[in-house]
């Protein structure tokens, strides 16, 4: 065996437990499974990033999205759709649009929606785990 095997072996075990332990924390990118399926989506979005962060007590899901049309557009689409459904809006927000699942309040999110064309859509899901 080469000299420092000792070290080498503990290094490699080190790195590969620091990986269990963390990778699921860090959240897997485009999961297609982070968005619900009902979840209003506005025509011809194209997903740009995704982040799903599987917590013990809280799933959490952040999701870029680009949408060719300027903001306005988009905002109205997201205002009268999430009032049907089981979503919701929250009294008081214009943007962030703030929602919640109506049949499980404790599901709630928002949308942040930018001005300009093509408009860039940021949503953000909080979802307690049962």
């Amino acid at each position: 065996m080469p000299a420092g095997w000792p070290f080498l072996a503990v290094a490699a075990a080190a790195g590969v437990a620091a990986l269990v332990i963390f990778l699921p924390r860090i959240g897997t990118p485009f999961d297609s499974g982070c968005v619900p399926a009902d979840f209003p989506r506005y025509p011809g979005l194209r997903l740009e990033e995704q982040y799903h962060d599987q917590g013990r007590t809280v799933d959490q899901c952040n999701v870029v999205w680009k949408a060719d049309a300027d903001g306005a557009q988009v905002q109205d689409y997201y205002t009268r759709e999430l009032q049907r459904g089981d979503w919701e809006l929250e009294p008081g927000g214009s943007n962030p649009l703030l929602f919640q699942r109506h049949s499980h309040p404790e599901t709630s999110g928002s949308l942040a929606i930018s001005a300009e064309r093509p408009s860039t859509v940021i949503f953000y899901l909080r979802m307690p785990r049962p």
